[in-house]
């Protein structure tokens, strides 16, 4: 399991996220993509290149938590 945020320095996490796929990454990796921005397309976009779940900044730490843990149950 990753926690990938959108807005990384020097680099864009949909990009990473985009790549991971790319190289079959994600076949056996779960990514939960944390940002900023809640704009309904970077939601959409992240999801659409295999991340599992997207979750907003800021966050409450035991709601993130619990994503994890139903992350690595799944």
């Amino acid at each position: 399991m990753l926690l990938l945020d959108v807005d990384l320095p020097g680099l864009n996490g949909l990009g990473v996220l985009r790549r991971l796929a790319h190289d079959g990454v994600l076949q056996h990796t779960r990514v939960i993509m944390l940002t900023v921005q809640s704009a309904e397309s970077e939601i959409l976009e992240a999801l659409e290149l295999g991340a599992c779940d997207h979750v907003a900044k800021p966050f409450s730490l035991p709601v993130l938590l619990q994503r994890i843990r139903h992350t690595l149950q799944v």
